[in-house]
């Protein structure tokens, strides 16, 4: 052990003298766990829901149930259901890293999540769930990942206040379905943004 310590002097000293520099031998990657903060999907979904309620909509047509790791039919993080008299019970997905597939951002991909349900609430309210007719006749831009969920219209409406209520916030949003909704879409279904906070909801 001696010998081989007077040798790296030997060497260390020798690269010195011409002109070398000694490099030191890495540090050791870190093991130690991450002390980044887990994000807290449900409480950024209800700071998102009361931002909604502020500004006035009836967010007491929704009751929002979140689970660990939910998935939907369709991949997705969120589910509504309507109870064919104006109610909406909406299902979240707690998991966060199932959000990092809309995008970098997990905290905008919520929020995105939390207007675009709400946006199908609304018009939950205004016709029966799965009533395409009417809603096809408002909210007409379709996309091929929309047409899979075999209620584009529903989901073009969706995406519409989604993309209001957005406007309203000055925030961000992710788009999902791959629909942008066209011009008199977004016309049409800002009619119904604007006079959802005069809407009347009978108590329960």
């Amino acid at each position: 052990m001696r010998i081989r310590g007077l040798v790296g002097i030997a060497v260390i000293a020798l690269l010195s003298g011409c002109g070398g520099a000694a490099v030191a031998a890495p540090e050791p990657a870190s093991t130690a766990p991450s002390t980044a903060p887990a994000i807290d999907v449900e409480a950024i979904a209800r700071d998102e829901l009361a931002s909604i309620d502020a500004l006035g909509y009836p967010t007491e047509l929704t009751t929002w149930d979140f689970r660990e790791e939910f998935v939907n039919d369709n991949g997705g993080t969120a589910w509504s259901s309507g109870d064919g008299v104006g109610h909406t019970t909406i299902v979240v997905s707690t998991d966060a890293d199932a959000y990092a597939k809309y995008g970098p951002d997990v905290e905008v991909s919520v929020r995105s999540t939390v207007r675009h349900e709400f946006g199908h609430a609304l018009t939950y309210w205004l016709f029966p769930q799965g009533a395409e007719d009417p809603l096809s006749r408002i909210c007409s831009t379709v996309s091929d990942q929309s047409l899979t969920t075999e209620a584009p219209a529903g989901e073009c409406a969706a995406e519409a206040i989604s993309e209001l209520l957005t406007e309203q916030r000055g925030d961000e949003r992710v788009r999902f379905y791959d629909l942008a909704p066209s011009a008199p879409s977004m016309e049409n279904m800002r009619a119904i943004v604007t006079g959802a906070p005069t809407w009347e909801i009978p108590a329960a």
